[in-house]
Protein backbone atom coordinates (compact mmCIF):
# COMPACT_ATOMS: atom_id res chain seq x y z
CA UNK A 1 0.00 0.00 0.00
CA UNK A 2 1.31 3.32 -1.08
CA UNK A 3 1.89 6.07 1.21
CA UNK A 4 -0.71 8.52 0.49
CA UNK A 5 -0.04 11.92 -0.77
CA UNK A 6 -2.43 14.77 0.27
CA UNK A 7 -4.07 15.34 -3.61
CA UNK A 8 -5.20 18.86 -2.46
CA UNK A 9 -1.77 20.25 -1.00
CA UNK A 10 1.09 17.79 -2.27
CA UNK A 11 1.95 17.29 1.41
CA UNK A 12 4.02 14.33 1.31
CA UNK A 13 4.05 11.95 4.04
CA UNK A 14 6.58 11.23 6.99
CA UNK A 15 6.83 7.94 8.94
CA UNK A 16 8.78 7.97 12.03
CA UNK A 17 10.62 4.65 12.76
CA UNK A 18 11.34 4.21 16.02
CA UNK A 19 12.68 1.80 19.04
CA UNK A 20 15.52 1.18 21.26
CA UNK A 21 19.05 -0.11 20.06
CA UNK A 22 18.79 -3.51 18.22
CA UNK A 23 14.89 -4.22 18.74
CA UNK A 24 15.05 -4.40 15.17
CA UNK A 25 14.43 -1.40 12.91
CA UNK A 26 16.44 -1.85 10.18
CA UNK A 27 15.34 -5.17 9.59
CA UNK A 28 11.94 -3.46 9.45
CA UNK A 29 12.81 -1.27 7.46
CA UNK A 30 14.04 -3.02 4.82
CA UNK A 31 11.25 -5.15 4.77
CA UNK A 32 8.87 -2.10 4.54
CA UNK A 33 11.16 -1.25 1.35
CA UNK A 34 11.20 -4.69 -0.36
CA UNK A 35 7.11 -5.02 0.39
CA UNK A 36 6.21 -1.70 -1.13
CA UNK A 37 6.24 -2.63 -4.83
CA UNK A 38 5.87 0.47 -7.06
CA UNK A 39 6.42 3.12 -4.47
CA UNK A 40 9.32 4.88 -3.89
CA UNK A 41 10.52 6.99 -1.23
CA UNK A 42 13.54 8.70 0.72
CA UNK A 43 15.02 7.40 3.63
CA UNK A 44 16.80 9.14 6.08
CA UNK A 45 18.99 7.04 8.57
CA UNK A 46 20.12 8.70 11.74
CA UNK A 47 22.89 7.05 13.62
CA UNK A 48 24.91 7.88 16.73
CA UNK A 49 28.16 8.35 16.48
CA UNK A 50 31.08 9.27 13.99
CA UNK A 51 30.90 6.20 11.95
CA UNK A 52 27.92 4.14 11.61
CA UNK A 53 26.98 0.92 9.82
CA UNK A 54 23.21 1.42 10.00
CA UNK A 55 23.00 3.28 6.62
CA UNK A 56 25.03 0.25 4.79
CA UNK A 57 22.12 -2.11 6.11
CA UNK A 58 19.60 -0.16 4.72
CA UNK A 59 18.66 -2.30 1.33
CA UNK A 60 17.20 0.37 -0.86
CA UNK A 61 16.22 -0.01 -4.38
CA UNK A 62 16.64 2.36 -7.96
CA UNK A 63 14.49 5.36 -7.44
CA UNK A 64 14.78 5.47 -3.41
CA UNK A 65 16.66 8.12 -1.85
CA UNK A 66 19.56 7.95 1.33
CA UNK A 67 20.14 10.59 3.70
CA UNK A 68 22.13 9.62 6.58
CA UNK A 69 22.39 11.74 9.40
CA UNK A 70 25.05 11.25 12.42
CA UNK A 71 24.53 12.44 16.05
CA UNK A 72 21.42 12.10 18.01
CA UNK A 73 17.92 13.65 16.38
CA UNK A 74 16.91 14.78 19.69
CA UNK A 75 20.15 17.24 20.48
CA UNK A 76 22.68 17.97 18.44
CA UNK A 77 21.76 16.71 15.26
CA UNK A 78 18.41 18.23 15.46
CA UNK A 79 19.64 20.94 13.02
CA UNK A 80 21.29 18.50 10.60
CA UNK A 81 18.05 16.65 10.66
CA UNK A 82 16.18 19.47 9.07
CA UNK A 83 18.84 20.10 6.61
CA UNK A 84 18.69 16.89 5.48
CA UNK A 85 14.69 17.12 5.05
CA UNK A 86 15.56 19.92 3.04
CA UNK A 87 17.47 18.42 0.78
CA UNK A 88 14.65 16.58 -0.15
CA UNK A 89 12.23 18.75 -0.92
CA UNK A 90 13.14 19.47 -4.62
CA UNK A 91 13.07 15.91 -5.04
CA UNK A 92 9.78 15.27 -3.52
CA UNK A 93 7.96 14.99 -6.87
CA UNK A 94 10.14 11.98 -7.63
CA UNK A 95 8.95 10.27 -3.86
CA UNK A 96 5.45 8.75 -2.23
CA UNK A 97 6.65 9.32 1.28
CA UNK A 98 9.60 10.02 3.43
CA UNK A 99 10.90 6.86 6.11
CA UNK A 100 12.93 8.29 9.10
CA UNK A 101 14.71 5.41 11.24
CA UNK A 102 15.76 7.48 14.11
CA UNK A 103 18.90 6.41 16.80
CA UNK A 104 17.91 3.76 19.36
CA UNK A 105 18.95 6.89 21.74
CA UNK A 106 16.52 9.58 20.50
CA UNK A 107 12.88 9.90 21.74
CA UNK A 108 10.36 10.34 18.72
CA UNK A 109 8.95 13.84 19.98
CA UNK A 110 11.58 16.12 18.93
CA UNK A 111 11.91 14.54 15.60
CA UNK A 112 8.08 15.26 15.29
CA UNK A 113 8.52 18.43 16.31
CA UNK A 114 11.03 19.41 13.73
CA UNK A 115 8.35 18.77 10.99
CA UNK A 116 6.04 21.02 12.73
CA UNK A 117 8.04 23.66 13.87
CA UNK A 118 10.42 24.17 9.88
CA UNK A 119 7.64 26.37 8.51
CA UNK A 120 9.43 25.38 4.84
CA UNK A 121 9.37 21.69 6.08
CA UNK A 122 5.62 21.67 7.22
CA UNK A 123 4.60 23.11 4.10
CA UNK A 124 5.72 19.97 2.06
CA UNK A 125 5.41 17.04 4.50
CA UNK A 126 3.02 16.17 7.10
CA UNK A 127 4.03 13.25 9.95
CA UNK A 128 1.86 9.78 8.90
CA UNK A 129 2.98 7.56 12.06
CA UNK A 130 5.07 7.00 14.58
CA UNK A 131 6.09 3.07 14.66
CA UNK A 132 8.44 1.83 17.95
CA UNK A 133 9.31 -1.40 17.44
CA UNK A 134 10.35 -3.11 20.60
CA UNK A 135 12.06 -5.92 21.74
CA UNK A 136 9.37 -8.20 23.36
CA UNK A 137 12.05 -9.93 25.64
CA UNK A 138 12.98 -7.16 27.07
CA UNK A 139 9.91 -5.91 27.65
CA UNK A 140 8.96 -8.53 29.66
CA UNK A 141 11.99 -8.74 31.68
CA UNK A 142 13.72 -5.13 31.64
CA UNK A 143 13.23 -1.97 32.95
CA UNK A 144 12.28 0.51 30.49
CA UNK A 145 14.32 3.48 30.31
CA UNK A 146 12.62 6.82 29.89
CA UNK A 147 13.29 7.22 26.11
CA UNK A 148 12.18 3.80 25.69
CA UNK A 149 8.93 4.42 27.83
CA UNK A 150 8.82 7.58 25.92
CA UNK A 151 9.02 5.79 22.41
CA UNK A 152 6.20 3.54 23.21
CA UNK A 153 3.97 6.14 24.49
CA UNK A 154 3.30 8.37 21.71
CA UNK A 155 3.71 5.54 19.01
CA UNK A 156 0.55 5.58 16.43
CA UNK A 157 1.78 1.28 16.13
CA UNK A 158 3.94 -0.53 18.11
CA UNK A 159 5.87 -3.60 16.22
CA UNK A 160 7.05 -6.66 18.42
CA UNK A 161 9.78 -7.97 17.12
CA UNK A 162 11.78 -11.32 18.13
CA UNK A 163 8.32 -12.96 19.04
CA UNK A 164 9.73 -15.98 17.13
CA UNK A 165 11.68 -16.22 20.61
CA UNK A 166 8.92 -15.65 22.64
CA UNK A 167 6.47 -17.79 24.63
CA UNK A 168 2.82 -17.29 24.37
CA UNK A 169 3.03 -16.07 28.22
CA UNK A 170 5.88 -13.57 26.81
CA UNK A 171 3.97 -12.18 24.14
CA UNK A 172 0.44 -11.99 26.43
CA UNK A 173 2.69 -9.99 28.87
CA UNK A 174 4.44 -7.65 26.01
CA UNK A 175 0.93 -6.91 24.71
CA UNK A 176 -0.84 -5.87 28.38
CA UNK A 177 2.41 -4.03 29.56
CA UNK A 178 2.08 -1.75 26.03
CA UNK A 179 -1.77 -1.51 26.53
CA UNK A 180 -0.97 0.03 30.14
CA UNK A 181 1.33 2.67 28.35
CA UNK A 182 -0.49 3.15 25.74
CA UNK A 183 -3.50 1.66 25.11
CA UNK A 184 -4.26 3.48 21.99
CA UNK A 185 -1.81 2.27 19.96
CA UNK A 186 -2.07 -0.65 17.60
CA UNK A 187 -0.11 -3.42 18.22
CA UNK A 188 1.33 -5.63 15.47
CA UNK A 189 3.43 -8.94 15.71
CA UNK A 190 6.24 -8.82 13.50
CA UNK A 191 6.27 -12.61 12.40
CA UNK A 192 2.72 -12.70 11.74
CA UNK A 193 2.77 -9.21 9.80
CA UNK A 194 1.94 -10.71 6.11
CA UNK A 195 1.88 -7.19 4.71
CA UNK A 196 4.54 -4.33 5.96
CA UNK A 197 3.49 -1.80 3.59
CA UNK A 198 0.40 -1.45 5.64
CA UNK A 199 2.09 0.07 8.78
CA UNK A 200 2.66 3.10 6.73
CA UNK A 201 -0.66 3.73 6.24
CA UNK A 202 -2.04 7.26 7.45
CA UNK A 203 -2.79 6.88 11.16
CA UNK A 204 -5.65 7.77 12.02
CA UNK A 205 -7.92 7.10 15.52
CA UNK A 206 -9.10 4.22 17.11
CA UNK A 207 -11.82 4.57 19.35
CA UNK A 208 -10.85 3.34 22.66
CA UNK A 209 -12.95 5.60 24.81
CA UNK A 210 -11.17 5.05 27.64
CA UNK A 211 -8.11 6.22 29.78
CA UNK A 212 -5.66 4.28 31.53
CA UNK A 213 -3.22 5.16 33.84
CA UNK A 214 0.22 3.23 34.05
CA UNK A 215 1.11 0.71 35.94
CA UNK A 216 2.32 0.85 40.00
CA UNK A 217 5.90 0.16 38.43
CA UNK A 218 5.91 3.33 35.87
CA UNK A 219 3.80 5.69 38.18
CA UNK A 220 7.33 7.84 38.62
CA UNK A 221 6.69 9.09 34.67
CA UNK A 222 2.80 8.52 34.80
CA UNK A 223 2.53 8.98 31.45
CA UNK A 224 -1.69 8.59 30.76
CA UNK A 225 -3.54 8.60 27.09
CA UNK A 226 -7.55 9.79 27.11
CA UNK A 227 -9.87 9.90 24.13
CA UNK A 228 -12.54 11.84 23.77
CA UNK A 229 -15.37 11.93 21.20
CA UNK A 230 -18.17 14.30 20.46
CA UNK A 231 -21.00 14.08 18.65
CA UNK A 232 -21.19 17.62 15.82
CA UNK A 233 -19.82 20.21 15.18
CA UNK A 234 -17.25 22.26 16.41
CA UNK A 235 -16.55 26.21 17.04
CA UNK A 236 -13.17 26.38 14.83
CA UNK A 237 -12.37 29.51 17.29
CA UNK A 238 -13.01 28.00 20.82
CA UNK A 239 -11.71 25.06 19.73
CA UNK A 240 -8.58 26.44 18.84
CA UNK A 241 -8.53 29.04 22.10
CA UNK A 242 -9.16 26.15 23.89
CA UNK A 243 -5.61 23.63 22.53
CA UNK A 244 -3.38 25.96 22.20
CA UNK A 245 -2.71 26.54 26.20
CA UNK A 246 -3.79 23.55 26.53
CA UNK A 247 -0.71 22.39 24.80
CA UNK A 248 1.66 25.03 25.82
CA UNK A 249 1.32 24.13 29.07
CA UNK A 250 0.10 24.09 32.78
CA UNK A 251 -1.05 21.44 35.51
CA UNK A 252 -1.28 19.23 32.67
CA UNK A 253 1.54 18.27 30.43
CA UNK A 254 0.04 16.71 27.06
CA UNK A 255 3.25 14.98 24.94
CA UNK A 256 1.14 14.62 22.11
CA UNK A 257 -2.59 14.43 20.75
CA UNK A 258 -4.02 13.83 17.43
CA UNK A 259 -7.56 14.15 16.11
CA UNK A 260 -10.22 14.03 13.75
CA UNK A 261 -11.99 17.39 14.13
CA UNK A 262 -15.72 18.41 12.17
CA UNK A 263 -15.33 21.84 12.27
CA UNK A 264 -18.81 24.07 11.26
CA UNK A 265 -18.76 25.55 8.05
CA UNK A 266 -16.13 23.11 6.23
CA UNK A 267 -17.38 20.46 4.53
CA UNK A 268 -14.15 18.72 5.05
CA UNK A 269 -13.15 16.63 8.18
CA UNK A 270 -9.98 18.20 10.11
CA UNK A 271 -7.03 16.18 11.29
CA UNK A 272 -5.15 17.78 14.52
CA UNK A 273 -1.99 16.79 15.32
CA UNK A 274 0.12 18.46 18.43
CA UNK A 275 3.79 17.71 19.75
CA UNK A 276 4.45 19.45 22.71
CA UNK A 277 3.40 23.06 22.24
CA UNK A 278 3.58 22.65 18.39
CA UNK A 279 -0.32 22.73 16.79
CA UNK A 280 -0.71 21.23 13.23
CA UNK A 281 -3.92 20.85 11.46
CA UNK A 282 -5.35 20.28 7.73
CA UNK A 283 -7.85 19.56 5.79
CA UNK A 284 -8.59 15.57 4.74
CA UNK A 285 -11.39 14.54 2.85
CA UNK A 286 -14.95 15.47 2.61
CA UNK A 287 -17.41 14.35 4.75
CA UNK A 288 -19.65 11.87 3.41
CA UNK A 289 -23.29 12.63 2.70
CA UNK A 290 -24.87 10.04 4.92
CA UNK A 291 -22.03 9.84 7.51
CA UNK A 292 -22.46 11.50 11.11
CA UNK A 293 -20.07 14.17 11.73
CA UNK A 294 -17.87 13.74 14.87
CA UNK A 295 -15.26 15.29 16.68
CA UNK A 296 -12.50 12.96 18.74
CA UNK A 297 -9.29 13.84 20.73
CA UNK A 298 -6.91 11.66 21.76
CA UNK A 299 -4.40 13.26 23.79
CA UNK A 300 -1.26 11.11 25.46
CA UNK A 301 0.57 13.29 28.54
CA UNK A 302 1.20 13.49 32.34
CA UNK A 303 -1.03 14.57 34.99
CA UNK A 304 -4.21 14.56 32.75
CA UNK A 305 -7.24 15.32 33.66
CA UNK A 306 -10.41 12.92 32.57
CA UNK A 307 -13.41 15.01 33.67
CA UNK A 308 -11.90 18.82 32.92
CA UNK A 309 -10.44 17.80 29.71
CA UNK A 310 -14.04 16.04 28.50
CA UNK A 311 -15.77 18.95 30.21
CA UNK A 312 -13.42 21.74 28.27
CA UNK A 313 -13.90 19.79 24.85
CA UNK A 314 -17.52 19.50 24.75
CA UNK A 315 -17.85 23.45 25.40
CA UNK A 316 -16.10 23.78 21.87
CA UNK A 317 -19.45 22.28 20.30
CA UNK A 318 -20.70 24.61 17.63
Amino acid sequence: MPLAVDSSTGSVPVTILTGTLGAGKTTLLNRLLSSSEGSRYAVVVNEFGEIGIDADLVETRSGDLLELVTGCFCCQAKDDFAFALRRLLPRLSEIDGILVETSGLSDPLPVSRTLLEDFVIASACHLSAIVAVVDTSRLCRSELTAVEYNQIAVADRIVLSKTDLSSELMLASAEKRIQSINPTAEVLNCVRCSDYSDLLREAYLRDTGMMIAAPAEDHGRAISSISLTLDGEVNEERFMEWLGPLVRGGTMEVLRSKGIIAIAGYEKRFVIHTVGELVDGAPERAWKEDEQRYSRMVFIGKRLNTDRLRTEFEACAA
